[in-house]
């Protein structure tokens, strides 16, 4: 459907916000809990508010389960989510697998895509098909073998494998040594079944942000996120929870698209591709001298006013409102 014209039929329908709130507020979140990724309550106002101005109506429910008792037509609803969840690895999966199961549209990646970005170490495997690079490394789901450690250049990130949000990762996620990296890797075992551990890139902390499905993109914004008061903050630090959850006021986004290499750009396209259904995305990575090295595959990515994805739709010329539209229209429409 032409856009104009799908735009006006939002307004007749109903958009069904998934949204597992904490009803806190984002300076009261736990960063040693595994809860990041569930919505505080300025991002589910938000979210819900921008939605409301694009559509019909929205309704809100909290989990897959509530979404499965829903009396739904499809030809009347759009499922939107930004369910979060917890502890499971297949958590991200479970509102489009629903959706696909009951028969309703919605936006975002499809589960296989899901599942794959969940999975770090996976990730990894899948980028490399695309030729997009990505750190060195190895990962642990049972017994440590420091001997492989060994085979990686210092320093080293230690983080867990299957979380987002930057669960797990602090100053301390940066080991400096071998011996301080089995370390780390003891201390998050304990409460993470699957770590990876990966050679620390140095570089610009950026993030590529795209609406759309390849090889047709509303986006495709390269941003950096920076202090202004440190311009190179980020070059040998971690993006920890800390600077994500509790800090995030100091940082600032800036678009250096044009600092995207030509081969880089391509290898992103055509690993898109490869998810099929995506509708948007966030990919974290640094820039290095050399180019991109891709860090996290992240499809669920913070959509908040104050968002990097945000960020990138001011710098294409479009509103808070605009962003949230084109997801829908591409995931409607194949865009």
């Amino acid at each position: 459907m032409e856009k104009q014209a799908f735009k006006q039929s939002l307004k007749d329908k109903t958009i069904i916000l998934v949204a597992d709130r904490t009803y806190k507020k984002s300076s009261e979140m736990d960063l040693t809990g595994n809860n990041l990724e569930m919505i505080d309550d300025e991002y589910f106002h938000e979210i819900s508010s921008g939605l409301a101005e694009i559509s019909g109506k929205v309704i809100h429910c909290q989990n897959p389960a509530e979404l499965i008792e829903l009396r739904a037509d499809p030809r009347s609803h759009i499922v939107f989510t930004v369910y979060g969840g917890t502890s499971s690895r297949n958590r991200m999966a479970l509102v489009p697998s629903v959706c696909e199961g009951k028969g309703l549209p919605y936006a975002g990646a499809n589960p296989y895509a899901r599942i794959v970005c969940q999975d770090k170490w996976v990730s990894k495997i899948f980028a490399e098909r695309y030729n997009v690079p990505s750190p060195s490394g190895i990962v642990i789901r049972e017994r440590l073998r420091p001997e492989l450690l060994e085979e990686l250049s210092v320093p080293i990130m230690i983080k867990p494998n299957l979380e987002g949000s930057s669960i797990g990762i602090s100053g301390d996620s940066r080991a400096e040594t071998v011996s301080q990296a089995v370390e780390q890797i003891k201390k998050l075992g304990a409460s993470f079944c699957s770590i990876i551990a990966e050679e620390f890139i140095a570089g610009k902390e950026v993030c590529l942000c795209m609406v759309g499905n390849a090889p047709r993109f509303s986006m495709f914004k390269m941003m950096e996120v920076y202090d202004p008061s440190d311009e190179a903050f980020f070059m040998n630090r971690p993006y920890s929870a800390e600077h994500k959850h509790k800090s995030y006021e100091r940082f600032l986004h800036r678009d250096i698209t044009e600092l995207l290499g030509p081969q880089d750009k391509i290898a992103i396209q055509n690993m898109m591709g490869g998810f099929s259904k995506m509708d948007y995305m966030r990919i974290d990575g640094r820039l290095t001298e050399k180019g991109f090295v891709m860090i996290e595959l992240t499809p669920d990515a913070h959509l908040g006013k104050d968002s990097v994805m945000a960020a990138a739709a001011f710098a294409n010329g479009m509103s808070y409102e605009d962003l949230l539209f084109e997801i829908i229209y591409a995931s409607q429409n194949g865009l």
